[in-house]
């Protein structure tokens, strides 16, 4: 489904050698905060960065608020959870969540009406970018890294 909201996803997460996992970035914190206090577990982690700045910001009279909107993600092998949140530093609200298996059960979380900004994201334009995301997962997948021994097969050496 194509959007009319413009928004850029933000990968936050590294596989090296394919089995090294971690997770990186001011959205790492958060996300160890949500798995400690919510028990929600995740194996994906991204932020969306709006083409429209003043999303899910509130203006101040220095500036405007550090919101920044926040996907965690687990990709298992028969579902795909993706649930939205707005964070500050380490903490944050949950948005909504839905799973692909479910395309029907879909409902913003009563926090969100907590979230002050000055231009709230509507439950059509949420439901757009898990759409949009559930049809194509990839966006979520973690930047593969070469490193160690399978980098070190690509090196080339001088002969002595």
């Amino acid at each position: 489904m194509q959007t009319s909201l413009k928004f850029k996803i933000i990968n936050h997460m590294t596989m090296e050698n394919k089995g090294n996992l971690q997770f990186h970035g001011r959205p790492s914190l958060f996300a160890t905060w949500v798995t400690i206090r919510t028990g929600f577990t995740f194996n994906r982690l991204v932020t969306l960065e709006f083409e429209d700045p003043m999303i899910l910001q509130k203006r101040l009279r220095n500036g405007v608020t550090d919101y920044y909107p926040v996907i965690l993600a687990e990709q298992t092998e028969d579902d795909l959870m993706l649930s939205f949140w707005v964070a500050q530093g380490h903490l944050g609200l949950l948005v909504a969540l839905q799973y692909q298996s479910k395309p029907d059960a879909f409902d913003i979380a009563d926090s969100y009406q907590d979230v002050i900004s000055d231009r709230k994201l509507t439950k059509t334009e949420i439901k757009e970018i898990f759409e949009c995301i559930f049809a194509n997962p990839s966006v979520l997948y973690p930047v593969e890294l070469g490193v160690g021994t399978e980098a070190e097969d690509d090196t080339q050496k001088t002969p002595a």
